[in-house]
């Protein structure tokens, strides 16, 4: 809605002085409004990913805290403890440096075995 009436105002986005021909305008030009909305956007996107990474770490900590009270553990929870990749760990198990037992498919392992894996690596080291 165009008036005669002339509103000098600010740019929001700019900062440059204007003469505006309605009271709700707020961007010199369309270049700003484009700009500003662009801006909102980009800023929009990176609270959601900031958002999301916060909840996926809250996450992982609980897990680790969930992992941390028990004795036996499955292939991802040994993934997580020890921040290996799945393929890691199967490998691991292959080669027989991780002991594991199979109740029906699923693959058993005890945390004890996880940590002497560590001990043992320690005694050679001191060697």
């Amino acid at each position: 809605m165009s008036s005669n009436i002339i509103v000098k105002r600010i740019c929001e986005y700019c900062h440059k002085e204007f003469e505006a021909k309605t009271t709700t305008t707020r961007f010199c030009s369309h270049k700003c409004n484009s700009s500003n909305y662009k801006k909102q956007v980009r800023e929009h996107k990176v609270k959601h990913v900031e958002q999301e990474f916060k909840e996926k770490k809250l996450e992982s900590t609980s897990e680790i805290n969930s992992i941390d009270i028990k004795p036996y553990l499955s292939i991802k929870d040994v993934c997580l403890l020890l921040g290996a990749s799945d393929s890691t760990v199967r490998k691991l198990i292959k080669q027989g440096t991780i002991k594991t037992f199979q109740m029906g498919g699923k693959h058993i392992i005890r945390r004890t075995d996880v940590e002497n894996l560590f001990a043992d690596v320690s005694k050679l080291k001191n060697s």
